[in-house]
């Protein structure tokens, strides 16, 4: 029996086992400690791919905020806006299931006051 091995054959079964995460499924995340030291940011700096993704979504929400606090809602609107946006919030949590993701960040209540 002859084996045949190429490039070609190694990455279509790599392909099979990872893929490169797409730019906009890319998230950062902070870790809720502190550490002493310099380490202040990533090791090595992000693919420029990633680094354009997380500018576009942060300009994309600062514009939305922009959009908000140039209106001219009255507070009462500008309340039920809120009301309305942190509903769908909810929703989408329970619906795409990150809520439970979202409840394991939150430490156990140890019912000392």
């Amino acid at each position: 029996m002859i084996l045949l091995y190429s490039h070609r054959t190694e990455l279509r079964a790599l392909q099979l086992f990872y893929r490169e995460l797409p730019p906009h499924d890319f998230f950062t995340f902070t870790i809720p400690f502190s550490m002493k030291g310099s380490t202040d940011g990533p090791p090595i700096p992000l693919p420029k791919k990633y680094e354009k993704a997380l500018k576009e979504r942060e300009k994309a929400i600062n514009n939305w905020y922009q959009v908000v606090k140039t209106s001219s809602l009255s507070k009462p609107q500008r309340r039920q806006l809120q009301k309305d946006v942190q509903d769908r919030f909810q929703e989408w949590l329970a619906d795409s299931g990150h809520a439970t993701q979202l409840n394991g960040l939150v430490p156990p209540h140890s019912g000392k006051s």
